[in-house]
């Protein structure tokens, strides 16, 4: 650290601090010293000259002062106990001059003294003050003396004489010492923290300096003169913004402007040293008022490895992004390959459910006539088997469609009115013959607000989990019962969470066996698919399916003690009452048929032979008239010109698909309310909504069940009746 060639403005506060511990010490000793001198000096006057008692006086004050004075340091008044001894001392020594012609002794050597302590231990400004009285007093005396106006002193002997004078000497030397010894350590603690600052600076990580309201240096560390390359004597000499060149010369001059006004500021600028190239750096700046100037104390930082930092972490960004915009690309490359993947897994999904369906509505309808025809035990036992198995293989087909469908987000879930009591409603109907044939009692638990509420959702799923749960309970029991409850779980202001629980009294699951049963095509046991079937999908199917609508699934139970699934679904509240959907007795819609619409015509767009000849012997066996349409040419064509009662649409059909001709046939004025349906392999949701958006009333998926059928076309026909007998023009659009 550099120090400047003036003395600082904190130097005199330092030095006029009586509080100091080494003032203090020097006050005491000082007194000390004068009080042994006078109390010598009585000592000598009495023994030498006990006659002139009257010179006893000065020392004899001078003994009571010293007394005073100590008792203030005493107390700790060392400002009152300063004033008290610089003026008893100046009062002393000057009657000591007038009583013992002492006059120049004093002048060289105690009023000097006195001015010295003054100025050191109170303040210049009464250091000043006593040097003019002591100036006045010495003239004074210096007159008198040379005038002879001095009063004429009594004899003294000369050794009373040579012991005044020898004790006046020394107690000024005593003084003088005191005062040199206390100075010399003053100054040495004042090098300790000179040297202790400097250290510190020196020690800072960065460059520091100081300078004044002008710029001029005063003060800097080492790590300074290393950055700027110029020695001390040329840093004395600059200011702060000769180091800088062009903007950053004028943004230093305004932030310095910005430090002594505002007492805060940092910049980044490049430094240019004496030699070498230029450094960047960071530099902060503080405010320092030290009396009445104020002073920049900065510190500065090389952020030269900062800025190659910056630099590589400037290209490596760049880098990134030319890595990311690439892999952006992969990506949407990759995004529409699989989504091309996706359309064809939908395409092919949608064929192959197709391809399946058509050849099974075939089997299953071929093998439905066949029962109704033939009176043999023995071939309708086979013919039983048949359709079991193809129930089963229809049961596997859909599984299958299903998980795909789930794995690739293309299940679309409904979402129309309903009450859970109406999904409930049919479980007895789907698999009541199961329990009966196996002794088990099926019970229904329902809690009135659970089963009444109106809700939105798909209902079709919600009894698809259903079933397979309760068809899975039935299937593992071989005794007791099988108990389905539902319970509002939760019941918020448009939302309510429904909890269906399916309790048996079979077999159980064990813990370990409940972790797997979820998984596609997992069971408890693998000996169970050999024992009791199942293709292990209904689990999987069913949680992914209560998980889509908000729930889950989880199942508790011990082996021997039977088990309980418990689903749940969350559900929106609907905003209207559900209108009850019209129900038909199991087996009942054929004979309704025949007795309400036996030679109603319609029409049946079909074009594989097979499908066409099941439906129309089923639909021609209850009564009603058929007409064939081998395409939707023909099936436009046969609408031109008759009125039906109902049109059942398949969807794939050679020279103008389903969708096509629905739309030709709705502009016909005679079929603008016509009911037309929908019978055909294509099965999916969007399906659906393809049938619904070219204008058809209702879906059936094949393979059409001849009871499905039935029903479906009872329920569109009596539809279209009572809006006839209403006086309504034309039919309505079913919702799903």
């Amino acid at each position: 650290m550099r120090f400047p060639s003036r003395t600082p403005p904190s130097r005199q506060k330092i030095d006029n601090s009586i509080r100091s511990d080494f003032s203090v010490r020097f006050f005491q000793q000082a007194v000390a010293a004068i009080l042994i001198g006078l109390i010598a000096f009585l000592v000598v006057i009495r023994i030498a000259v006990p006659d002139q008692t009257v010179r006893m006086v000065p020392p004899a004050i001078g003994i009571v002062l010293m007394g005073v004075i100590w008792w203030l340091i005493g107390r700790g008044r060392l400002q009152a106990a300063a004033m008290l001894f610089a003026s008893g001392a100046w009062l002393v020594s000057t009657i000591i001059c007038l009583f013992y012609g002492g006059v120049h002794a004093a002048i060289v050597v105690v009023f000097p003294l006195l001015v010295v302590y003054v100025g050191w231990a109170i303040s210049m400004r009464a250091a000043a003050g006593f040097t003019g009285l002591i100036v006045a007093t010495i003239i004074a005396l210096v007159l008198a003396e040379s005038m002879g106006s001095l009063p004429t002193p009594p004899p003294t002997p000369l050794a009373v004489f040579l012991v005044v004078q020898i004790t006046y000497v020394v107690v000024a030397l005593i003084l003088v010492g005191s005062l040199v010894l206390v100075y010399q350590r003053r100054v040495g603690e004042l090098e300790r923290e000179r040297q202790f600052s400097a250290e510190i600076i020196n020690s800072l990580p960065g460059m520091f300096y100081m300078f004044d309201a002008s710029g001029r240096f005063i003060r800097w560390n080492r790590r300074f003169n290393d950055a700027t390359v110029y020695s001390d004597s040329e840093l004395a000499q600059m200011k702060a913004t000769d180091f800088f060149r062009d903007e950053d010369r004028e943004q230093i001059a305004a932030v310095v402007s910005r430090v002594f006004a505002e007492g805060h500021a940092d910049i980044e600028a490049d430094l240019v040293p004496g030699q070498g190239p230029a450094v960047p750096c960071r530099f902060t700046g503080v405010r320092a008022t030290i009396g009445d100037e104020s002073f920049l104390l900065g510190v500065g930082i090389d952020i030269s490895e900062d800025r190659r930092n910056q630099a590589k972490l400037e290209e490596y960004r760049q880098h990134l992004e030319q890595m990311i915009e690439a892999r952006t690309a992969d990506l949407s490359i990759a995004k529409e390959a699989a989504e091309a993947a996706n359309r064809a897994k939908s395409t092919f999904l949608a064929n192959m459910s197709h391809e399946l369906r058509t050849p099974m509505n075939a089997i299953m309808g071929m093998t439905n006539l066949a029962m109704r025809r033939t009176m043999d035990a023995r071939l309708l036992d086979h013919l039983e088997k048949i359709n079991q198995a193809s129930h089963h293989l229809l049961a596997v087909i859909n599984s299958i469609l299903d998980i795909s469908r789930i794995e690739a987000d293309r299940l679309v879930l409904e979402q129309i009115d309903f009450t859970p009591f109406a999904v409930l409603d049919n479980l007895p109907a789907l698999v009541g013959y199961k329990a009966a044939e196996k002794g088990l009692a099926l019970e229904l638990d329902v809690a009135p607000e659970a089963g009444t509420v109106a809700v939105c959702g798909d209902p079709m799923r919600i009894g698809q989990i259903l079933l397979n749960l309760a068809d899975n309970a039935l299937k593992f029991t071989e005794r007791g019962k099988v108990v389905v409850r539902l319970r509002l779980a939760e019941d918020t202001a448009d939302k309510v969470l429904l909890r269906f629980e399916v309790e048996d009294t079979g077999i159980g699951i064990s813990a370990n066996d409940q972790k797997r049963i979820f998984a596609a095509f997992e069971q408890a046991d693998g000996s169970m698919t050999r024992k009791y079937g199942g293709s292990g999908l209904g689990l999987a199917i069913s949680r992914r399916l209560a998980r889509l609508m908000g729930g889950d699934i989880t199942v508790t139970g011990q082996p021997g003690e039977g088990s309980c699934f418990v689903f749940t679904v969350r559900l929106r509240k609907s905003a209207g009452a559900v209108a009850p959907a019209p129900t038909f007795e199991p087996g009942k819609a054929g004979d309704r048929l025949r007795q309400d619409f036996a030679g109603s015509r319609i029409m049946l767009a079909e074009d594989e032979p097979v499908n066409c000849e099941v439906a129309r012997t089923l639909l021609e066996a209850q009564g009603l008239v058929v007409d064939v349409a081998a395409d939707g040419v023909e099936a436009v064509a046969l609408a031109r010109h008759t009125p039906y009662a109902l049109i059942l649409m398949d969807m794939q059909m050679p020279n103008l698909n389903g969708a096509d001709a629905t739309r030709a046939i709705r502009t016909l004025p005679a079929h603008a309310r016509t009911p037309i349906l929908a019978m055909t392999a294509n099965a999916f949701a969007e399906d659906r909504l393809v049938c619904l958006a070219a204008g058809m009333d209702d879906h059936l998926p094949k393979p059409v069940e001849p009871d499905r059928l039935h029903e479906a076309v009872l329920r569109w026909l009596l539809r279209s009746r009572e809006k006839i007998g209403a006086g309504a023009a034309g039919s309505a659009v079913i919702s799903s």
